[in-house]
């Protein structure tokens, strides 16, 4: 499944799409550097936005890092309810 799927599931509509662009560009630089090592400065530079939209949707890094965990958290527990509804024993 796709990464943007699941931040569309999670921050669904037009109105989230700079979440979703901001959250994708930090899942981006987290895996190339590691979480410690990216900054908001990189975040800002790599989604082309400002330091204020990154506070503004998500408070910090960690908040960054945080809605990118629920969102996978939260696509796991769909996956598994969706696979406990087929099963017939």
């Amino acid at each position: 499944m796709a990464t943007i799927d699941v931040l569309e599931r999670q921050f669904p509509g037009r109105r989230a799409a700079l979440k979703r662009e901001i959250l994708l560009g930090a899942l981006e630089c987290f895996s190339q550097d590691g979480i410690d090592a990216v900054t908001i400065e990189q975040l800002r530079i790599k989604c082309n936005t400002s330091v204020g939209n990154i506070y503004h949707h998500f408070g910090s890094r960690d908040g960054i890092v945080a809605a990118l965990f629920f969102a996978a958290l939260d696509d796991q527990h769909r996956a598994r309810d969706a696979a406990l509804m087929k099963a017939h024993s």
